[in-house]
């Protein structure tokens, strides 16, 4: 702990250096809007950015269209405090570290529906596609008091784009190297009180071999291609004065080739989600409005040489009343319902299923020099009891630009339905739960941004695979086991110099560690930072470059293999020779890196994009 203070009084210290390097620089004129982002995860509600308590971060729609291949791991591990772990190309399986929390820890909501397996733990982020997704919201640290089991981490949002006035098109087609292909598009429009949007995705590539040790069991000399279709469509309608409904219907199927146990088969896996919710949102009086919202999500996974498959239905349903009695004062109550069921052929069927009922209540006073927000929640779950939560956070603006914002709370994940009920499952297992920390230091001049923000958790009986007795496997069978420790520091800021280029920074110190061995988590790193930079040389030009840097990792609990630091680049350009014409180029790991997500697999190598897209 001694070393974290050192370092937060250091990097206190550059900061301020930093910041007033920055100022000297001259500022620019910017909208409001774009520098102070109205966001809705952090409180459930919308705020400014600036004014939340939480650590909040948004990526727009243009971030996205600058990816170029890979998915949602791939554009979050831009991020600063977010890490990502793969076994292969981007259609492998992924996990993704928010502050070197378990891939478990951290809820993803698509439009406000849960996307979760029940047979691994967690959303499977290999499947989720980017299909017309307008931005994304990253909010860290525990969220339980806000959305329940899951959120010790985090919380990833994913928001739908939505027609505007007229009618709008788009299209792009796509190709280059590792046999990639795709195609995209999209339409959508606004008419009086409706709006409505349809996009589709179709991508392949041959991809290129996923293993790299000809000794290992999954060792075969073939390229392991993968290939994604996604549909999403969302409308709305204005019933009457104050009164909403809006609806969201998502599909990607995901399939993926890999190295199994035989050279000459052709392993592949298959990935199916979907995800249905419709909201009705109502403003009964200038004090009281409701949020009414039912959904459904399902995630399909399939290994049919294997013959196995696995099937999770995740089923929700709530109300959320929000009462303002005076400007800037709200209180907030939430009641939830939420049903799980899982369909693998290891499991009873009796134990395939379980509810969880919530209860949440919310206050928050807010005004332009300091925001206050308390919330507590109960969840109650069919096979193990009631767990509470709750946060207490601040921020209280010290001086013109300067705001200084904590909190504390706590977080849990309820055990999978397969760790209660499979062969290898024990119903007396308890809720991983956690306790947390923050304080953060956040400056801000013209449109020049920076923070600091150091924060400590612990996360106690967390579940892992122990010995044989109390289950029906003699192999083994799940426990309460293990705790960790998850404390850093996060520096990032972003800005413009002059009207031209635009920039981003971040740097990562942390240090996750099992709180029985001591040792470092499995694949997180010590150090990681990160540098993007997009510029505008000339009217209708767009050129941008992404630096990755990671200190090295050890891939197992043990810390007995070691994976090597790396540092990785990627570069877009886009050039707009017409009102409704572009060509983009995305070339990603530009210098070839060689580096490891996990022991035994490659990572995407040098890869180029060429698309053309139209606009109309």
């Amino acid at each position: 702990m001694s070393i974290l203070v050192w370092r937060t009084s250091r990097l206190f210290r550059l900061s301020l250096l930093t910041g007033a390097a920055v100022a000297a620089c001259p500022s620019h004129a910017q909208t409001l809007a774009a520098l102070d982002p109205v966001v809705v995860t952090a409180a459930r509600t919308p705020q400014r950015l600036s004014q939340a308590v939480a650590d909040v971060r948004v990526i727009d729609r243009a971030a996205i269209e600058r990816l170029g291949i890979g998915g949602l791991a791939d554009l979050l591990r831009r991020e600063a405090g977010l890490e990502m772990s793969r076994n292969g190309g981007p259609g492998a399986s992924t996990s993704v570290y928010l502050r070197g929390a378990d891939s478990r820890h951290t809820v993803v909501l698509l439009d406000g529906v849960r996307i979760d397996s029940q047979a691994t733990g967690g959303a499977s982020w290999s499947g989720i596609a980017l299909t017309d997704i307008e931005r994304v919201e990253i909010v860290s640290g525990p969220a339980s008091a806000l959305y329940g089991s899951d959120a010790i981490g985090g919380v990833v949002q994913l928001f739908t784009r939505q027609g505007s006035a007229g009618v709008q098109g788009e299209a792009l087609l796509a190709a280059g190297n590792l046999g990639q292909r795709r195609v995209e598009a999209s339409v959508g429009g606004r008419d009086g009180g409706l709006h409505g949007r349809l996009g589709l995705l179709h991508e392949r590539a041959t991809g290129f071999n996923a293993s790299t040790d000809p000794s290992g069991f999954a060792w075969s000399p073939d390229r392991d291609g993968w290939q994604r279709r996604s549909a999403t469509l969302r409308a709305g309608a204005t019933v009457a004065e104050g009164h909403t409904l809006d609806a969201t219907v998502s599909a990607a199927r995901t399939r993926t080739q890999f190295d199994g146990w035989d050279a000459n088969a052709d392993d592949r896996d298959v990935q199916r989600q979907t995800a249905v919710q419709l909201g009705w949102q109502s403003a009964w009086s200038s004090a009281l409005r409701t949020e009414v919202q039912a959904g459904e999500s399902r995630d399909r996974y399939a290994i049919p040489n294997f013959s196995y498959q696995a099937d999770t239905r995740v089923r929700q349903s709530g109300i959320v009343a929000f009462w303002t009695p005076q400007r800037g004062q709200q209180w907030q109550a939430v009641l939830e319902r939420r049903d799980d069921r899982l369909r693998d052929a290891g499991l009873s069927g009796a134990g395939a299923e379980r509810q969880l009922d919530s209860l949440g209540l919310g206050w928050s006073l807010t005004d332009p020099t300091h925001t206050v927000q308390l919330n507590a929640r109960r969840d109650r779950d069919s096979q193990h009891g009631t767990v509470h939560t709750g946060l207490l956070g601040a921020s209280v603006t010290l001086a013109p630009g300067w705001r200084l914002a904590g909190s504390a709370g706590t977080g849990f994940r309820s055990p999978t339905v397969y760790q209660l009920a499979s062969p290898y499952g024990v119903r007396s297992l308890r809720p991983e739960r956690s306790r947390n920390a923050e304080l953060a230091l956040r400056w801000q001049d013209g449109d020049i941004r920076a923070s600091l923000t150091a924060y400590r958790q612990t996360v106690r009986d967390l579940i892992g695979f122990g010995a044989a007795g109390p289950c029906a496997s003699a192999f083994g069978c799940y426990e309460n086991v293990a705790g960790a420790t998850l404390q850093g520091l996060s520096l990032r800021a972003d800005g413009r110099w002059g009207s031209s280029l635009g920039w981003r920074a971040s740097a990562d110190w942390s240090d996750p560690t099992n709180a029985v061995t001591g040792k470092r988590l499995a694949r997180r790193a010590e150090r990681h930072g990160r540098l993007s930079l997009d510029w505008q040389p000339a009217p209708g030009w767009s050129v941008g470059a992404h630096a990755l840097l990671s200190s090295a990792r050890f891939d197992d609990a043990a810390n007995t293999r070691r994976l090597g630091g790396y540092v990785q680049l990627d570069l877009d350009a886009r050039w707009q020779f017409h009102r409704d014409w572009a060509l983009e180029a995305q070339l990603g790991n530009a210098t070839q890196q060689a580096q490891a997500l996990a022991r035994g697999y490659a990572v995407t190598p040098r890869s180029l994009l060429v698309g053309l897209r139209s606009r109309w």
